[in-house]
């Protein structure tokens, strides 16, 4: 976990308050805090695999940045997403 959080660091942060003007999709923060702690399953080769948000505390408030959050609908599509 630390090596995912000290990544996101260097990333473009995003509050989970802004999230919805600044992302694509216009998660809300009640959305960004679900995929944070419980994920969303998707299936990959017949195996369910849990794909969760990666995050990051600034001040005490969650952020995610906008690379994470393409990485995570990446994941949870199988697919490329424009950057």
């Amino acid at each position: 976990m630390a090596t995912k959080q000290m990544r996101i660091i260097h990333e473009t942060l995003v509050p989970f308050d802004a999230a919805h003007r600044l992302l694509p999709g216009a998660p809300t923060r009640y959305q960004l805090a679900y995929w944070r702690r419980r994920g969303i399953r998707t299936l990959v080769d017949g195996v369910v695999h849990v794909v969760k948000l990666e995050c990051c505390r600034v001040g005490g408030h969650p952020h995610t940045s906008r690379e994470a959050y393409l990485r995570f609908l990446e994941r949870i599509n199988g697919e490329i997403v424009e950057k």
